[in-house]
């Protein structure tokens, strides 16, 4: 170690040397050059060599991270475009199911709706024809010719049964309700026609039977003329219930 003495001793100019006067403190030291170690010169060359590496590395990593993002709201986009699409489709093609399917119900109550007006029609005829003789009877006081003209009515209500029960398969709730009425009122003018038949030929007062009988046959009738009036406006409702 280097005294103060031994500071003032130096010749003037030496780096140690006071600057100043006497045995002051050292005012001024020059510094002398140091060595640099070799693994700081290493971990530079290494930080110079990795560190554009680094950098593409991370900016490679940021830009592949961007696309992925953008990749996915476009992916999601497209989902959502295709879900859209989707229930377009299936409502569209719902929306002509259930028009093919109306159609289809529409086609089979009509086919239906005309055996019972063909039919009802047939009855109703028959029983005019009926009523006829009857009045025809009953104002001469003498037996009617019914037993072919009863069959005849029976075969036709019969008929009339058969396409009332089948139309049932298809129809409305206001329609089945009529075709209930419908066939209690063709076996009240059949049972009549009977009584009344009966009535002549015991020779006895046939005018209660024949009024009920008459009335009957005009039920029939009214009721024929309201289920086709439905029948119409059921078939002409664009979107009437099945």
């Amino acid at each position: 170690m280097i005294g103060l003495r031994q500071v003032d001793e130096m010749p003037k100019g030496h780096p140690l040397a006071e600057i100043g006067n006497g045995h002051q403190a050292v005012r001024y030291r020059r510094r002398m050059p140091t060595q640099i170690p070799l693994w700081v010169t290493l971990v530079l060359a290494i930080i110079a060599i990795m560190g554009p590496i680094g950098g593409a590395l991370i900016g490679g990593m940021i830009t592949a991270r961007r696309d992925d993002r953008r990749w996915e709201r476009e992916l999601e986009r497209e989902e959502a475009r295709w879900q859209r699409e989707t229930e377009r489709e299936e409502a569209r093609r719902e929306r002509e199911i259930k028009r093919e399917d109306h159609r289809y119900w529409l086609e089979l109550r009509a086919t239906t709706y005309t055996e019972v007006i063909v039919h009802w029609r047939k009855f109703t005829y028959v029983g005019h024809g009926i009523v006829a003789v009857l009045k025809l009877a009953a104002k001469k006081g003498v037996q009617p010719e019914m037993k072919e003209r009863y069959s005849a009515l029976k075969e036709a209500e019969g008929e009339l049964r058969d396409a009332l029960a089948k139309s049932e398969l298809y129809s409305t709730l206001k329609m089945h309700i009529m075709s209930i009425d419908a066939r209690t009122s063709a076996s009240n003018f059949r049972r009549s026609v009977s009584e009344t038949d009966t009535a002549l030929i015991k020779s006895q007062d046939a005018s209660d039977n024949l009024a009920e009988t008459i009335a009957n046959l005009d039920k029939c009738n009214k009721e024929q003329v309201e289920f086709a009036r439905a029948i119409k406006n059921e078939l002409e409702t664009p979107n009437g219930t099945y």
